[in-house]
């Protein structure tokens, strides 16, 4: 943006150097703030490419829902998620290392951090649980499955609908897998 006033005895005088300036202060704070998340699931190598997380072994394939599928998966609370911009659902299992009950993990992507807060906090108020501090932005467990938010996405961790065994799994193990997850989100 050049903005010119006018010109004394040859010279211009204007706002070019103030223009440059919230130019670089808007660059820096939107790349400090890119920085802190994904631009997309796709970004998230590990999750699309099965790769580990330290004490987990990631089971079956990634699977995929977007706004004209999500049905398939999340019937009666699809209704929930459309307006607050969700945009696509990736789900997958892990076990922990050592053994132990096939936990899903959800990854939604909500669009931005305003429809992923509005989906926590619906839950929160609908779901009496635990608060977990220094995990995501915000997380809680109810014990059996946990839920926590992390700038645009929604995620959570439950007993798979999939695993043969009807064992569910300890708390700590609900809150070591989303401690790993979050931790990986950091890298990207």
């Amino acid at each position: 943006m050049l903005i010119l006033t006018r010109q004394s005895k040859g010279k211009s005088r204007g706002v070019l150097p103030a223009s440059f300036g919230i130019l670089a202060l808007a660059a820096l704070v939107s790349g400090c703030l890119a920085a802190r998340q994904p631009k997309s699931m796709n970004a998230v190598p590990w999750l699309t490419l099965g790769l580990k997380l330290p004490g987990f072994a990631q089971e079956g394939p990634v699977v995929t829902y977007n706004t004209t599928n999500i049905f398939d998966y999340i019937d009666g609370e699809a209704e929930l998620y459309l307006p607050n911009g969700f945009v696509e659902l990736k789900t997958t299992g892990f076990r922990k290392e050592n053994g132990g009950p096939l936990l899903a993990a959800d990854f939604y992507d909500m669009t931005g951090e305003k429809g992923a807060r509005a989906v926590f906090r619906r839950f929160a108020e609908q779901v009496k649980g635990t608060k977990i501090q220094g995990l995501g932005d915000e997380a809680f467990t109810d014990g059996l499955m946990l839920r926590m938010r992390r700038g645009r996405f929604f995620i959570r961790i439950l007993p798979s609908d999939s695993a043969s065994e009807k064992v569910y799994p300890k708390p700590e193990d609900l809150v070591l897998l989303a401690r790993r997850i979050d931790a990986a989100l950091d890298r990207y």
